[in-house]
């Protein structure tokens, strides 16, 4: 795991996510290195065992906050450097995980899917996940109705954190 509030070094080339976000005309503005995008008690529920194949991160609540007030914005996109499948994104969401939750985290997936395929066609290409961390405790069980509607939706989660590998 990362240690507490390590922030990846920005790197001498462009990662090939931060290049995707800059290719987004509405986010192109908002990369940073590392997990920086992300508020420092978030930070702490990544979990890479490499932080230098951090490769960036972005904040679409910073991004979308004057221009998507009222939409159902997704938080973060994490770039990492996968061995085997190169430079992907992991799309994050910290959000309560109990049963009341879940077709308001549902509402913000379908939201992101929608806005990748459209407008973020690069980064929807690099897209490896879709994960739900919890903010207090995790009231959906495993084997329940709403866990395999969430893993239906291609949603990982709820999870208190989430392992780059």
């Amino acid at each position: 795991c990362l240690e507490k509030g390590a922030i990846r070094v920005s790197q001498k080339e462009k990662t090939h996510f931060q290049k995707a976000v800059e290719q987004t005309p509405e986010i192109r503005d908002f990369y940073k290195p590392g997990l920086q995008a992300l508020r420092h008690s978030e930070r702490q529920h990544i979990c890479c065992g490499d932080s230098k194949r951090l490769t960036g991160s972005l904040s679409l609540d910073d991004a979308f906050k004057k221009t998507h007030p009222n939409e159902p914005v997704w938080d973060y996109a994490v770039g990492y450097n996968h061995f085997n499948k190169g430079d992907k994104v992991t799309w994050i969401e910290f959000h309560p995980a109990s049963s009341d939750h879940v077709a308001e985290v549902l509402r913000k997936l379908s939201w992101l899917k929608n806005w990748l395929t459209k407008k973020a066609v690069p980064l929807h290409s690099m897209t490896d996940r879709y994960c739900w961390v919890a903010t207090g405790r995790i009231v959906i069980t495993a084997n329940s109705k709403q866990a395999k509607v969430i893993a239906s939706r291609g949603l990982e989660g709820p999870m208190k954190q989430v392992v780059l590998r």
